[in-house]
């Protein structure tokens, strides 16, 4: 199945790109975590950080959490 292997290269990520990957970490506890990331998102972009990556991975860490 393509997410469990999308899953799979989250912790090798994590090491090679820490940056990206733990961006939005700090809102994954937040109650209404979709809205959060998806404003974060969307600030990122309007103040030309147009790097999508940290919501992708973001996105499988919940998915990851949820299973």
């Amino acid at each position: 199945m393509i997410a469990d292997a999308e899953l799979a290269r989250l912790s090798v990520a994590e090491a090679k790109l820490p940056a990206v990957v733990t961006r939005y970490d700090h809102l994954l506890a937040q109650p209404d975590v979709a809205e959060q990331l998806w404003q974060a998102a969307v600030t990122d972009v309007q103040s030309g950080h147009f790097d999508d990556r940290p919501l992708y991975w973001a996105r499988l860490k919940l998915r990851r959490r949820a299973l």
